[in-house]
């Protein structure tokens, strides 16, 4: 059952076409997640989804219901964290955000739940504790907490590990995964970071320019992208592999690169000359499974190869 249905989404400001006819749906306890560059159209999706924008043409549907401008119901639904964590307040302490978000819904929430809340993203320490005095970290799990409280079944995250370090980053993993498994939450995620992305999300859609240009599984993508993936081993060279293959993924690993990059058969023997041409040593060459960076970059890739032909055949 779909509880998030988005029917030809378009919205414009000024010259700029922000949104172009986007049409997706979120099942129940499904994690959805948004990837595109800056400006593809992510944020003014979601905001439009949780009532912030109104678009200019196309249909919202949430729990079953069209959302109409000034619509408050769809907030017994659906919560968000925007752009990382903008929405906890600076000078309230960890447990005063927490009863605030709550008590939006008309909740008094108890001090058991406000324990356990605590106790999930590892804040009990820091209940007394004003948000403004806190890490990076620290402030990105308040704010999912705080929306956590407010017990929508639908959450939105947008750039939920932004700023955030490797291992903060890895929890927030855990948080995300725990909230749809372990209690159904149905959650729509913007990020930049793929490897969160491709260890939480169930689906992912990529969006450029206002359209959607890509979307599937983890794995259908990964099966899609499979056959045309490959990782060179090298040492030596004199320059950075990364100025031969700029839209791979590069590695350095001891003395070696590793070199992620998606070619047809017929671009490897360019690519093997190229390597040995800058004074590479090519010690392995294999069929790689592609991560979603890998993934991301190959359809970005060929997006603006569409985009490049296209506009020499407008010349």
């Amino acid at each position: 059952m779909r509880v998030v249905e988005v029917e030809n989404l378009r919205k414009v400001f000024g010259d700029t076409v922000a949104v172009d006819g986007i049409s997706f749906g979120v099942g129940r306890g499904e994690i959805v997640a948004l990837l595109g560059p800056n400006g593809a159209g992510k944020t003014t999706t979601i905001k439009s989804i949780l009532n912030l924008i109104v678009p200019d043409s196309g249909r919202i549907v949430v729990a079953g219901r069209d959302v109409r401008p000034g619509d408050y119901w769809l907030y017994d639904f659906i919560s968000g964290v925007l752009e990382g964590n903008r929405n906890i307040y600076w000078r309230l302490t960890v447990e005063q955000n927490i009863r605030f978000f709550a008590g939006l819904n008309g909740r008094k929430i108890s001090k058991r739940e406000i324990d356990g809340i605590l106790e999930r993203f590892g804040l009990g320490e820091k209940r007394k504790t004003e948000a403004r005095n806190l890490s990076r970290g620290m402030q990105q799990k308040l704010a999912i907490a705080s929306v956590l409280a407010r017990k929508t079944p639908i959450l939105i995250l947008d750039e939920p590990t932004l700023g955030l370090d490797v291992d903060t980053t890895y929890q927030l993993m855990e948080i995300v995964r725990s909230l749809r498994e372990d209690m159904g939450r149905t959650i729509i995620v913007s990020s930049h970071n793929m490897r969160f992305v491709e260890n939480t999300a169930d689906r992912v859609i990529f969006i450029n320019r206002g359209k959607i240009v890509a979307e599937g599984s983890v794995e259908q993508l990964k099966r899609m992208f499979s056959y045309e993936t490959y990782m060179f081993r090298a040492s030596g060279g004199n320059i950075s592999p990364q100025g031969i293959f700029p839209d791979g993924k590069v590695e350095r690993v001891g003395d070696e690169w590793r070199i992620y990059v998606s070619l047809n058969q017929s671009e490897i023997y360019d690519a093997v000359d190229a390597l040995r041409s800058n004074g590479f040593l090519l010690k392995e060459i294999r069929l790689q499974e592609p991560d979603l960076e890998s993934i991301y970059m190959r359809v970005m890739k060929e997006e603006r190869s569409d985009e490049t032909a296209s506009g020499n055949g407008n010349a």
